[in-house]
């Protein structure tokens, strides 16, 4: 069973499919199919993936965002855009599987301060047969400026093995989804 915005039913305008069953329903088993990777089905090109705000606290002695805060919102990011091509903690946990970071490289474009809104956008570099590679890019949205990417290659994993396992076909193929063009337009389905 599942309850909306009223405890009852469904909220206003939302499709009963995304409704998520009530944490500890045993009979739903793992869900294959949250919003996000719905939502990757119909997408072409980045992917929102991180939206926030820097707060005082994030700020070191120089005033402005701390390295250590910018990889955690792209870490955000990450567990979004995982679950937009398929692989959501219930998947993973379900299929033995994981991902493991075995490279990131960050470039710092501009300096974010507290009060600033920003926005992190994913896209796919590469689909190989077990591993993903691809770019975030963080925006203050008030200007539109970057202010910093983030490129990660990541392996898909056998959590019991700890060994490259490849991606499923239906990971590979939404992942596929948002490589870009060298134009940064999404990628013709000729290559």
């Amino acid at each position: 069973s599942t309850i909306g915005w009223d405890g009852i039913g469904s909220p206003p305008g939302r499709p009963r499919a995304l409704e998520r069953p009530i944490r500890g329903d045993s009979r739903s088993g793992p869900r294959l199919d949250c919003p996000a990777m719905t939502e990757a089905e119909h997408l072409e090109g980045p992917l929102l993936t991180h939206r926030g705000v820097v707060y005082p606290w994030e700020l070191d002695h120089m005033g402005h965002m701390n390295v250590t805060f910018y990889t955690a919102k792209f870490d955000e990011a990450t567990w979004h855009f995982f679950a937009a091509v398929g692989l959501t903690a219930e998947v993973m946990k379900a299929g033995h599987c994981g991902m493991a970071a075995v490279r990131q490289e960050i470039t710092y474009r501009r300096e974010l301060f507290a009060g600033d809104l920003i926005r992190v956008e994913t896209d796919v570099l590469e689909v190989g047969r077990s591993s993903l590679t691809f770019r975030h890019a963080m925006t203050e949205e008030v200007t539109g400026e970057l202010a910093c990417t983030s490129v990660v290659t990541a392996v898909h994993i056998d959590t019991d093995s700890r060994s490259a396992r490849p991606l499923e076909e239906r990971v590979a193929s939404r992942a596929g989804r948002l490589v870009l063009d060298e134009g940064g337009g999404p990628r013709s389905a000729s290559g």
